[in-house]
C-alpha cells in the first residue's frame, strides 16, 4: 500500500517535465444565488471518462456550471440540485460539454463558456482564480490580497474547496504559502497529476 503523503509534497519536487499550461478564452456568466433562483434554468448533464478521470459536467444555457470528479451513487445530482435550486435537470449532452472535452483532450479551443452561481464572496474569489497564470501557482494569501480580503484567509480557502468548476477554475493552482502540495476536495495525488497533466 502507498502511504505517501502527497499533500506534503513540495511543488518543487514535482513540476520538473510536467507539460506547458494552454488555457482558452473563459466567457464568464455570473449570478448570485438570489438572482438564479428567480428563474427557472434548465440544465443538461452528463457523464464522461476523460484522461484525467471520470467526470461529470452540467451546463445551463450561458455555459458550464458544474465539473467535478465523479462520485459514488447520486451524490453529484444531490450536489447540483443544492447548488442549483429551481433547475430542471436533464440527462444530456450538448456544446458547451464538449468544449470541456475537447480541451482536456487537448484540442485547441478558442474559448469555454462558463456559468458560475454563488455568493458574492465566492463569486470574486472563483473569478480571481482565473487570473492565476497558467504555467504559475498562488498561495491562499496571496489571493486574499487579491480580492482586498486578507482578513478572510479561512473564508477564501473555502471558497476555493467550493470551486464548482474544477480543473477549467485552476483552483489546484493554490498552494500553502510554504510550496506544499496542500489539500485539494479530490485528493493531493489527484490535485498532483491535473499539474503534470498540463492543467
Amino acid at each position: 500500500m502507498n502511504n505517501t503523503d502527497y499533500s506534503k509534497l513540495n511543488i518543487k519536487d514535482i513540476v520538473m517535465g510536467y507539460k506547458e499550461t494552454y488555457r482558452p478564452k473563459i466567457n464568464i456568466t455570473e449570478n448570485t444565488k438570489e438572482e438564479f433562483s428567480k428563474n427557472i434554468e434548465k440544465i443538461n448533464y452528463s457523464f464522461y471518462t476523460t484522461i484525467i478521470g471520470d467526470i461529470t459536467i452540467a451546463s445551463s444555457p450561458k455555459g458550464v456550471c458544474y465539473l467535478v470528479f465523479s462520485q459514488e451513487g447520486n451524490k453529484d445530482l444531490e450536489e447540483m440540485n443544492k447548488l442549483f435550486p429551481k433547475a430542471i435537470f436533464s440527462l444530456k449532452k450538448d456544446d458547451n460539454q464538449q468544449k470541456i472535452l475537447d480541451y482536456i483532450a487537448g484540442k485547441h479551443i478558442e474559448y469555454i463558456k462558463i456559468h458560475l452561481v454563488g455568493t458574492k464572496f465566492q463569486l470574486s474569489v472563483w473569478r480571481e482564480l482565473l487570473n492565476i497564470n497558467p504555467n504559475g501557482f498562488t498561495s491562499y494569501g496571496k489571493l486574499a490580497e487579491d480580492i482586498n480580503r486578507v482578513k478572510a484567509l479561512r473564508a477564501v480557502g473555502t471558497a476555493v474547496g467550493k470551486n464548482p468548476i474544477s480543473v477549467i477554475l485552476p483552483c489546484h493552482r493554490v498552494l500553502p504559502k510554504n510550496g506544499n502540495i496542500g489539500n485539494y476536495r479530490w485528493g493531493a495525488e489527484k490535485k498532483i497529476e491535473i499539474i503534470k497533466l498540463g492543467f
